[in-house]
């Protein structure tokens, strides 16, 4: 069942007109529903930071740190940052669990 919502929920992408979002929004939103007293969401990413995307950009930011969450067993840091190579720019997700 969680297959068939997930598949349902990204049909949509492309369908919406993308729009610049902030990206510090965009992380604080999707952690404050999933992530515990036990887990820390470090966020190195300037608060002036958008990103021109489907709105559905949100639900990738919330599965980054829910899928950390429930399959990392050790994880107590998710963290958020820039990185640039070459003229691109690169938001990145890491977490510091194990799922072993």
């Amino acid at each position: 069942m969680a297959m068939v919502y997930f598949t349902r929920m990204y049909e949509d992408i492309g369908v919406h007109t993308p729009l610049w979002q902030n990206a510090r929004e965009l992380i604080d939103n999707a952690s404050k529903d999933i992530v515990n007293d036990l887990v820390k969401v470090v966020k190195d990413v300037h608060s002036n930071v958008e990103l021109f995307a489907d709105p559905l950009i949100s639900k990738v930011f919330h599965n980054l740190i829910d899928n950390a969450v429930k399959h990392g067993k050790t994880v107590s840091t998710m963290h958020f940052f820039m990185e640039e190579r070459g003229e691109a720019r690169f938001i990145v997700c890491q977490g510091d669990g194990r799922n072993r």
